[in-house]
């Protein structure tokens, strides 16, 4: 009632998203097998790279309020934009998969059991990021995710594999 929903969520469905949010690498993967269009990722690169290099022409062209100090970090933070496109390279390795997974046993006659262990893992992993420093070329988002960011913690903008697809994002054979 509180959130404007009328029904309740579909038990496959909110099965299927619970495994989709609970193995992001292991569905991503899966995901990127079967509908991911590598031209895209490639595309994408492309799109990037000209978007930075019309920020930095127009930073240095025709923007006037800016002192020339100012305009120089302006333009190595551009440099410094860390694109991360459709998903991490990582994830098409069988054995990193395989060795990431392997302590999960799931039991399709528990469910409680399945998600308590998951939840395990998860919080495992992301303790083992405490009092470390976390890589920028860390990727913490979704290859299935439809949606796109920019981070300014980490100077980074992400485009899920998820994201470069139709209605977002077509392909070669439509204009850019």
């Amino acid at each position: 009632v509180t959130t404007g929903t009328t029904s309740l969520t579909p038990r496959w469905d909110k099965c299927v998203n619970y495994v989709e949010n609970s193995l992001v690498y292991a569905t991503g993967r899966l995901f990127v097998d079967t509908h991911f269009q590598e031209d895209k990722k490639h595309m994408m690169e492309e799109l990037i790279e000209g978007i930075r290099w019309a920020f930095i022409d127009m930073l240095e062209k025709e923007n006037y309020w800016m002192d020339q100090q100012t305009k120089t970090k302006a333009i190595e933070k551009a440099h410094a934009v860390l694109a991360k496109v459709g998903y991490p390279e990582f994830i098409l390795n069988d054995t990193y998969l395989t060795e990431d997974l392997k302590q999960l046993e799931f039991n399709e006659k528990d469910y409680y059991g399945n998600v308590m262990q998951t939840l395990k893992f998860i919080a495992q992993s992301d303790i083992s990021w405490l009092r470390r420093s976390v890589p920028r070329t860390e990727w913490f988002t979704n290859p299935t995710t439809v949606n796109a960011f920019y981070s300014s913690s980490t100077n980074q903008i992400r485009f899920p594999a998820g994201e470069l697809q139709k209605p977002f994002f077509w392909g070669r054979e439509y204009p850019r």
